[in-house]
């Protein structure tokens, strides 16, 4: 077993497939497909099903990949750190869903540490923030649940052995441009949004119970699916399509032609947001992730719901941080 097997796979299980991994490091599929069955043929079982969609672990596989990320991660830190023994370079890195005041947090970060530092923000889909965190390439993830997928999420992060740490709890909104015909609007029902485009995240093939977004039985039959953010906010802002989330806005974050609007509903659509961290793995007083989180807390007060000019809305009643919780 060597380090460059253990990196292939990591990047096998960063790519959900081995042809990107091969492309990532620059060397032939046949090199990463080979080193990887040479690697299972030592270990005595299988570490991944393939099939024409791609790679999935097997219970086994996951289980040794959170091994090999923790392996390569910290064989990484000492060349890093032997290497260039003048300075101690900083890392931390946080996985979150799309959330404003993340990044912002991260940006205060960027003008306060020193010359040496390696910061990472990875927006992802639900599943790779519970990975990268069980694997110990993140440090902190950021995820909500609500009513539909409560219990789903909760035992996703109890089988990755993940706490849930609560961090404010969202009524959700709609997103949508400036001159979206429901944009006068003091709230929208289920009923109206179903003759619109609904753009969302790409979940992928993952479950829908890993969606960013609550879900409605109403949804159109009109969807986007995109992968960034800025590909979300650009199609809203030159159509009538929609999306759904926390109804943040933040000046300076976010286009000032997009609203938010609150949702009616029947049912219980409160959005839970927290931050999650390997069980027992707090962040310490004036560590990075305990700055990263105050500096969370400051954005989001300063967060707002509605439009910028004409209707700023303070965050509705139940949406304040709340500090330290789980």
């Amino acid at each position: 077993m060597t380090i460059q097997q253990l990196e292939y796979l990591v990047a096998i299980a960063q790519s959900s497939s081995i042809s990107q991994a091969a492309q990532k490091l620059y060397i032939s599929q046949s090199s990463v497909s080979k080193s990887v069955k040479q690697l299972e043929n030592e270990l005595g079982f299988d570490l991944m099903d393939r099939n024409y969609k791609g790679v999935v672990f097997t219970p086994k596989g996951e289980e040794f990949l959170r091994e090999a990320y923790s392996l390569v991660e910290n064989f990484h830190i000492m060349e890093d750190h032997y290497s260039r023994p003048d300075y101690e370079k900083t890392r931390y890195t946080v996985s979150s869903q799309h959330y404003i005041f993340v990044v912002e947090a991260v940006s205060r970060l960027v003008n306060e540490l020193d010359d040496h530092y390696s910061l990472g923000l990875r927006e992802h889909r639900t599943s790779k923030i519970i990975r990268d965190v069980a694997t110990r390439s993140s440090q902190m993830g950021f995820i909500f649940y609500y009513q539909f997928n409560e219990q789903f999420i909760l035992r996703e992060l109890a089988r990755n052995d993940l706490e849930f740490h609560h961090f404010c709890t969202l009524k959700p909104h709609i997103y949508c441009s400036l001159d979206h015909p429901l944009a006068g609007q003091d709230q929208v029902t289920q009923e109206q949004l179903s003759d619109y485009p609904y753009v969302c995240y790409d979940l992928g093939t993952d479950a829908v119970e890993y969606a960013e977004e609550i879900l409605f039985p109403l949804h159109s039959s009109r969807v986007i699916r995109v992968l960034d953010r800025a590909s979300l906010f650009k199609i809203m802002a030159h159509s009538d399509a929609y999306s759904l989330g926390s109804g943040l806005l933040r000046d300076g974050f976010i286009d000032s032609n997009i609203v938010t609007i609150p949702i009616r509903t029947t049912i219980d659509t409160a959005m839970h947001i927290g931050w999650i961290t390997l069980r027992g793995m707090r962040p310490a007083p004036g560590s990075i992730g305990d700055r990263l989180l105050i500096y969370c807390h400051e954005s989001l007060e300063q967060c707002y719901t509605g439009h910028p000019v004409n209707a700023r809305h303070p965050l509705a009643v139940g949406s304040a941080p709340v500090s330290g919780t789980s």
